[in-house]
């Protein structure tokens, strides 16, 4: 299914997602803590933005993540 957007319109919604989004300093404080150190910035952005949900197509930072328990 392919969506049918000008690179016109792409543009827009991304500036649009940067106009209301909240820019927040990493600090790297959580590295290395997943076995792929990529995946560390996944976890350190919903950390530090204190997020509810983590929306990812990479399962295997879902599956690691399963197991950890923050206390506050």
């Amino acid at each position: 299914m392919a969506l049918n957007y000008t690179d016109e319109e792409i543009d827009d919604l991304l500036d649009y997602i940067c106009t209301i989004s909240d820019k927040r300093k990493i600090f790297y404080l959580w590295r290395p803590f997943l076995k792929d150190s990529k995946d560390d910035l996944v976890l350190e952005v919903a950390v530090e933005s204190q997020s509810n949900y983590i929306i990812t197509i990479m399962r295997k930072i879902l599956w690691e993540l399963s197991n950890l328990v923050l206390k506050c």
